[in-house]
């Protein structure tokens, strides 16, 4: 939070602000848009294309993967709750952890 308010924003953020907003044509930041999901794929599959990287890839790996070094490599002190890490990574009841490796 601090990064985007001190480097891009210039400014404490507001309660319409997002943490993770769009960006627009010329690089700024639009605080009150989100950074929509076909956005962040369209970013990825440029960022693939671009370095040659057979194979498609999502944001599957940074919601999930994120979340699990979280939970179980992070350093201690900067490790997070299940209950966070289901939060973060939208971890619903009941969901397959199996349909998840299967990914």
């Amino acid at each position: 939070m601090n990064w985007v308010k001190c480097v891009h924003l210039g400014r404490a953020m507001e309660a319409g602000d997002f943490l993770f907003p769009a960006v627009g044509g010329s690089g700024i930041l639009l605080p009150g848009e989100l950074f929509s999901h076909d956005l962040v794929q369209k970013e990825i599959n440029a960022a693939v294309d671009g370095a040659k990287i057979s194979g498609k890839y999502s944001t599957h790996c940074f919601r999930c993967g994120g979340t699990q070094y979280r939970f179980m490599s992070a350093p201690l002190g900067e490790q997070w709750s299940l209950q966070c890490v289901r939060f973060w990574g939208r971890w619903a009841e009941g969901e397959q952890v199996g349909t998840l490796l299967a990914d």
